[in-house]
């Protein structure tokens, strides 16, 4: 009886080790560094527009405004509009987006958004289910909708 005791007490200390030791190393898979920057990402604006977005991100502004033109011209103004034609298939780059005016926008938009057609469609899903938390329109907005 106390064999088996003695058999199972350096197996469970063995599996508690292991538990600790996979909870260290979950710790260090994520640097610490990057735990205030994605806490102080900001959430996606659907009806900023391009140019802003551009600004937010630093883009020059010779490319911010050769960007806008680009991406005025495949009716492209706003993120949401952004958004749509990056989760419909057209990459970023085909809109006009430069290696670095893109690195610079993805700074500030959350999980790679503009890389690809799932991420830009998460990132539209998670815009929308904000606004429908944020409660109805106000009585301005109800009395447009009505009178359209």
């Amino acid at each position: 009886f106390f064999s088996r005791r003695r058999s199972v007490a350096p197996v469970a200390l063995l599996s508690l080790a292991a538990l600790v030791a996979a909870k260290l190393s979950e710790a260090r898979v994520a640097p610490a560094a990057s735990l205030p920057m994605a806490a102080a990402r900001p959430t996606i604006d659907l009806d900023e527009s391009v140019a802003a977005l551009a600004a937010r991100a630093h883009v020059s502004a010779p490319n911010k405004k050769l960007l806008q033109q680009k991406l005025l011209q495949q009716g492209v103004g706003n993120v949401a509009e952004l958004l749509t034609a990056i989760q419909g298939g057209t990459s970023a780059t085909a809109l006009g987006f430069s290696p670095a005016a893109l690195a610079l926008c993805e700074r500030v938009l959350p999980d790679e958004t503009l890389r690809s057609a799932e991420a830009a469609a998460a990132a539209l899903a998670a815009a929308f289910a904000a606004l429908s938390v944020a409660g109805p329109p106000g009585p301005a907005a109800g009395a447009q909708a009505g009178g359209a």
